[in-house]
């Protein structure tokens, strides 16, 4: 019922009140109505996306909700989401929704294109270029790790002496890399590049890189395997 009445109040009126309270309930309701496919919420969804493409405003949340049920309606639109960015946003909360919205994409050049981006915006404030990065290398830890080398001295300058932003940038770039090869490449890297305020963040990274090739491997299983052995042996040797 509270979604049928976002229609019948007006979807305008609902986006522009001040009460904070009454718009997140609205949010709210119109989020689950659209996850659980209520008919009028589904609809609400459509004419958001309608109005989008007219380039009507459309609150960005109500937006975003919709386009994850309505993208048949937008061919291409995630680079009609990324315009966004430099029209829409009119609040911190706004910006992080649409900038998880567009890595979210499976796709490489777009993941390129987002990473790229990042770097050029100088709208963009600093800690959302490293939520970028991050976000793309857990989606697509070759292609981030790879970036974040080519791109070190600029990452550097930005974040390089602040012990904790840099110190997590450098582990969520490394942590998803799961071959040898690749931790021999960020072990040899870090030996020829300073590692600054990020030697906890890489240390952690290693470790869950040399985990990941455990499991990869096998390794992991084997070693659970010999516990599971000496625990055995154990047992039959008080039995004897």
């Amino acid at each position: 019922k509270a979604v049928v009445s976002t229609q019948s109040t007006g979807a305008r009126e609902i986006e522009d009140t001040a009460d904070q309270n009454i718009l997140l309930y609205y949010q709210t309701m119109f989020y689950f109505g659209v996850k659980w496919r209520y008919p009028a919420a589904l609809a609400r969804g459509k004419e958001n996306v309608r109005r989008f493409l007219r380039k009507e405003h459309v609150n960005v949340i109500y937006l975003s909700f919709s386009l994850r049920h309505h993208k048949a309606l937008v061919k291409g639109s995630w680079r009609k989401v990324l315009q966004l960015l430099n029209t829409y946003p009119r609040s911190h909360v706004e910006y992080v929704l649409i900038l998880s919205h567009l890595c979210k994409t499976k796709d490489v050049r777009e993941q390129r294109f987002i990473l790229n981006y990042s770097l050029k915006c100088h709208k963009m404030p600093r800690s959302h270029k490293k939520k970028v990065l991050c976000k793309v290398a857990a989606r697509n830890p070759a292609l981030g790790w790879e970036f974040f080398k080519r791109h070190y001295p600029t990452y550097f300058a930005l974040f390089g002496e602040a012990q904790f932003t840099f110190d997590d940038l450098v582990e969520c770039v490394t942590r998803n890399l799961s071959t040898r090869e690749q931790l021999r490449d960020v072990e040899s890297f870090f030996d020829t590049h300073p590692v600054g305020s990020g030697a906890a963040g890489l240390k952690r990274g290693v470790h869950s890189i040399r985990e990941n090739v455990g499991n990869r491997s096998g390794d992991g299983s084997t070693h659970r395997s010999v516990d599971l052995d000496e625990v055995l042996s154990k047992f039959l040797s008080k039995i004897e």
